[in-house]
């Protein structure tokens, strides 16, 4: 069994576990008791502040992985090198999951992105991982839902025996909702993976390996896609910088109050021996 090893960051308690760690430790949820796993990077730190809902959805999750280089980073300095060892990203628990699933004949279900898209996803899947189950996916409207579309929804899951469920919408609204109807659902597992739909589907262009590797993949998505994520990572900065000196600023306080401890207790000590 895998137990969830983690550091606070940002308030939550991010994951150290390894791909397949996460992989076999969201496999190992049950039905009565099922696992939610999502992801953090830069700019959700931001909304992290603002939105409570939010950041209570974060914080009941059994992991909560570290995606973005720069929540790497921030660990990392705070903590000791290799804290976390590496990135963890949504698209890429997919890809191991996928593995695994294949090998245990487990089942997915898809909720998020369009008709075409969920479709193929089905056909790569056939082909890649024949020993995945299809037990469905649902392209749900855009914008909020009502009550009539939000029970459809939940039919479709949960009438699917589904064991794994993959969200595929924006943040925070992905998280908002497995945190809501997760525990109804009876699921090993429900994640929250963002845009590993569209790559998986090969319907948007994913950086190139090394990029990945040395943690450029956020310049690769600004540079396909300058207009909307150079305006999302430049507006997401502020936001990050701020809550990371907070985080620096508690931990200083922390070692300081840990040695004014130590120094009382010595005096104490040492006045008690006299």
């Amino acid at each position: 069994m895998i137990e969830n090893r983690s550091v606070p960051l940002f308030g939550l308690s991010l994951s150290l576990l390894s791909l397949e760690e996460a992989a076999f430790f969201l496999i190992e949820g049950t039905p009565e008791s099922p696992r939610a796993a999502m992801t953090l990077s830069l700019p959700m730190v931001g909304p992290l502040e603002k939105n409570a809902s939010y950041r209570s959805a974060m914080e009941r999750a059994e992991i909560v992985l570290p995606d973005g280089i720069g929540v790497v980073v921030a660990s990392r300095i705070l903590h000791g090198p290799g804290v976390p060892k590496s990135r963890v990203s949504g698209p890429d628990l997919f890809l191991t999951l996928c593995a695994q699933a294949h090998l245990q004949h487990l089942s997915f279900f898809f909720l998020g992105s369009t008709p075409e898209v969920l479709e193929r996803i089905r056909t790569r899947l056939a082909r890649e991982y024949p020993g995945v189950v299809w037990a469905g996916a649902y392209s749900p409207p855009f914008g909020e839902w009502g009550e009539e579309e939000e029970r459809r929804i939940l039919e479709k899951i949960a009438s699917s025996g589904a064991d794994i469920l993959w969200v595929g919408m924006t943040a925070p609204k992905q998280e908002l909702w497995i945190d809501a109807h997760r525990e109804e659902l009876k699921l090993r597992g429900a994640a929250a993976v963002g845009a590993a739909f569209d790559f998986f589907a090969e319907t948007r262009p994913r950086a190139p390996l090394w990029m990945q590797r040395a943690g450029l993949e956020w310049l690769y998505r600004t540079l396909q896609e300058p207009r909307r994520m150079g305006k999302r990572y430049f507006l997401s900065l502020g936001p990050f910088l701020k809550a990371f000196l907070r985080e620096i600023y508690r931990k200083r306080r922390e070692r300081y109050n840990k040695k004014s401890e130590n120094g009382s207790n010595t005096g104490e000590k040492g006045h008690g021996d006299s």
